[in-house]
């Protein structure tokens, strides 16, 4: 798992939320100008300074958090996709990280709902993804990809030719939650190595996926480290050296791979 995803989740996981404890319930509210307006300042009411401190260091550049832990936001949102949810997602300016969280979860969370219109609600919410957690959570929250496996493919495929950081990741990140099996492997790969983007957060995302790949094909990912080894030792490339050494040191980090698996892997090294 993406070291950033555990630090997030280790501490929301320590705190789990009970349903009571919420002392709103947004499932019957419906969500014109004025109702949304005390939606948020209901999240405001929620601040968590300690916890704000603490998440704002693992998720840099964000200057728009509230300070609500990750349960309260998942409760929130199963009980506005209960409810008015088209006029919630319709408020599409979103102020607050936590805002922008919520959305997400929602539509993640939506049922009976065509697959037509959940990819409508994605298409508009792609574009507020601007860093590492609301785009990664988003994906994890979209379990639909498992009930409609090539619909959603063809879908999130254009993402990965687009010059937004963030809608490259998101590509990505859903292809390592959904997709990296034995049907999707080739394509997925091939797909990755096309991808030539400097933006930290793409190529971060790429290594974790091809961690994830090692183990279910561990060949095809040596095979890549080779090829990206054979390019440095002709031609020095700060990105493929990036890339090959995050990629090794996810590996090696690794509990579901072997001793003797990665000691192949450091044998990649440059």
């Amino acid at each position: 798992m993406n070291r950033e995803i555990q630090s997030y989740s280790y501490v929301n996981d320590k705190n789990r939320l009970k349903k009571e404890e919420l002392d709103e319930d947004w499932s019957n509210v419906i969500f014109e100008k004025n109702a949304y307006q005390s939606f948020l300042d209901y999240l405001c009411s929620l601040k968590e300074q300690k916890y704000k401190d603490f998440a704002n260091k693992l998720i840099p550049l964000v200057n728009n958090m509230i300070g609500i832990r990750l349960p309260i936001l998942q409760e929130i949102a199963k009980q506005v996709a209960k409810g008015d949810f088209e006029g919630f997602l319709s408020h599409g300016k979103t102020q607050y990280f936590e805002e922008v969280m919520i959305h997400g979860f929602v539509i993640g969370k939506l049922k009976n709902i065509s697959i037509e219109v959940i990819q409508e609600f994605i298409r508009y919410h792609v574009p507020k993804l601007d860093n590492w957690s609301t785009c990664d959570s988003f994906c994890a929250s979209l379990k639909i990809a498992k009930k409609y496996p090539k619909e959603m493919f063809d879908f999130i495929l254009p993402y990965a030719y687009s010059n937004d950081c963030y809608e490259i990741r998101f590509f990505i990140v859903m292809c390592l939650n959904y997709y990296i099996n034995e049907e999707y492997v080739s394509i997925v790969d091939e797909i990755l190595q096309s991808i030539n983007s400097d933006e930290y957060y793409v190529n971060m995302a790429i290594c974790w996926a091809y961690t994830v790949m090692f183990q279910i094909d561990s060949n095809r990912v040596l095979q890549f480290l080779n090829s990206l080894k054979s390019q440095l030792e002709t031609k020095q490339n700060n990105r493929n050296l990036f890339i090959l050494q995050k990629t090794i040191s996810k590996i090696c980090d690794s509990r579901k791979i072997t001793a003797e698996k990665k000691a192949i892997v450091r044998s990649y090294h440059v």
